[in-house]
């Protein structure tokens, strides 16, 4: 009995932390409207396409706030540098939107469409 014990638990630990590890694709997809970073991202590509500086303004503070609720999830299983990397996109791209840039705005907001696609893989 202490034997089997002893070789079952450590085979549920692994099992629970290759779980965490790998599920990050799962996880960074939106649970609701509140949380949705590619939504709010592909507004705010139009917005600035538009010139509709304070409605992007406005996605991109929702976008802040729906990306740290998505990091919270992902912490365990997405590369820290990713992390680290989308989120200076998010700051540089406000930025770009109070300078009414559009072209470094877009630019950033490519940026972090690319991120989001690679983060979890």
């Amino acid at each position: 009995m202490k034997r089997s014990v002893r070789i079952i638990i450590p085979i549920i630990l692994i099992a629970i932390f290759i779980a965490v590890m790998t599920t990050g694709a799962l996880l960074k997809r939106p649970f609701g409207t509140e949380d949705d970073v590619m939504e709010l991202i592909a507004k705010m590509e139009t917005e600035v396409l538009n010139n509709e500086w304070d409605k992007a303004s406005q996605h991109l503070d929702e976008a802040k706030k729906a990306w740290t609720k998505v990091v919270h999830r992902i912490q365990f299983s997405a590369e820290r540098g990713e992390i680290s990397t989308l989120h200076k996109s998010l700051d540089r791209t406000e930025g770009f939107i109070k300078a009414e840039d559009v072209g470094g705005a877009m630019a950033e907001l490519a940026e972090a469409r690319h991120i989001w696609k690679e983060l979890g893989k």
